[in-house]
């Protein structure tokens, strides 16, 4: 028994751990009233909005101190200026659509704990009672000082991605010499949260299914369970693209819809319901858009955050999306064939 967030299941112990963090956030009349204007929207098939991105997705960083061979910077070839977001830019966006916005996650592309104002940024999102959460690689979490402003930040998720079990497995995908650093650094963490009799952040074990790690998945279930983390997340490799077979596991059970030839989407909900803004600023639809391609403005420079949001180009792709979903480039490379299944095994 669970339910099922966007597109992976919480079984009913996981989703008690969360309920407390999820329902301080959400129960406030602004975000209650700006999540049925978005939902009211999308069923009316609006394309300009009285309403605000229920989900932000925030590039803290886009440098990374990982160079993982399946990771979609490296299988596009994308070339970008690396950067750290600023403290002062994210308080001003803060300052726009915090009232309203239910959740910032603070992933893209890089690596968000090489910026040294995370846990400056996460305290300032906590401020607007935001569901805060970081997708990271932890290797540069290694000091107590850094595990301990983690803690303190009052970061409520953390996903630590994981892709081996074993030292030669998990190096094959995240470099020699990792495994050990990151595992120890997990475990200091979860120790010191224990130490400090913290709740949160819960934390979830991250296992991409890939040709080269599937037979460890009895083995990262064992060390999910002896390490005690929140929760173990089993998920399909979800790049499409070049190359993108040779990393795909043998167990059909492990393959995404889109590799297997179910190509076609109807619709999608995330041109209403969230956005991405990169570290520099740019305001983008979807972390899909590996290439940004479709930039509609920068939210740290004159134009206010509504008016980028509900700008010519913004509304003109909610358009696409609702005649053709398949017609736009970025929608058709997407790992979901429907916004709400399949990425995950687990």
């Amino acid at each position: 028994m669970g339910i099922t967030l966007l597109n992976q299941k919480f079984n009913f112990g996981e989703v008690w751990k969360l309920k407390a963090q999820v329902l301080r956030i959400l129960l406030r009349p602004e975000k209650i009233a700006n999540y049925l204007r978005v939902k009211q929207a999308y069923a009316r098939k609006d394309t300009y909005l009285k309403a605000r991105p229920l989900i932000l997705m925030v590039e803290a960083s886009s440098r990374c101190d990982m160079l993982c061979p399946m990771c979609p910077v490296a299988m596009e070839g994308t070339v970008r200026e690396k950067g750290d977001m600023d403290l002062t830019c994210f308080k001003q966006l803060l300052g726009q659509i915090g009232g309203t916005t239910a959740a910032i996650c603070f992933w893209n592309f890089g690596e968000p704990l090489l910026n040294n104002e995370i846990f400056y940024m996460i305290t300032e999102a906590k401020k607007y009672r935001i569901f805060t959460a970081v997708s990271s690689n932890l290797l540069s979490l290694d000091s107590r000082q850094k595990q301990l402003a983690l803690l303190e930040s009052g970061l409520d998720y953390l996903i630590v991605s994981f892709d081996g079990a074993t030292e030669n497995t998990f190096e094959l995908f995240r470099g020699r010499g990792n495994f050990t650093r990151v595992l120890t650094n997990l475990k200091r963490l979860l120790a010191l949260k224990k130490e400090k009799k913290r709740k949160f952040p819960f934390i979830n074990l991250q296992f991409v299914v890939m040709k080269g790690n599937e037979q460890e998945i009895g083995l990262i279930r064992q060390m999910a369970k002896e390490l005690r983390v929140d929760k173990l997340s089993l998920k399909k490799f979800t790049y499409i693209g070049k190359n993108a077979k040779s990393y795909l596991p043998e167990n059909q059970e492990y393959i995404l819809g889109k590799h297997k030839g179910i190509v076609r989407m109807d619709r999608c909900s995330r041109p209403w319901e969230s956005a991405v803004v990169s570290w520099d600023g740019e305001l983008l639809p979807c972390c899909g858009d590996l290439r940004f391609k479709y930039k509609f403005g920068n939210v740290f420079g004159k134009e206010s955050f509504d008016r980028l949001w509900n700008s010519r180009d913004y509304q003109e792709l909610r358009r696409r999306v609702l005649e053709d979903i398949n017609t736009v480039e970025i929608c058709r490379t997407c790992p979901s064939t429907d916004f709400t299944s399949d990425m995950f095994v687990q």
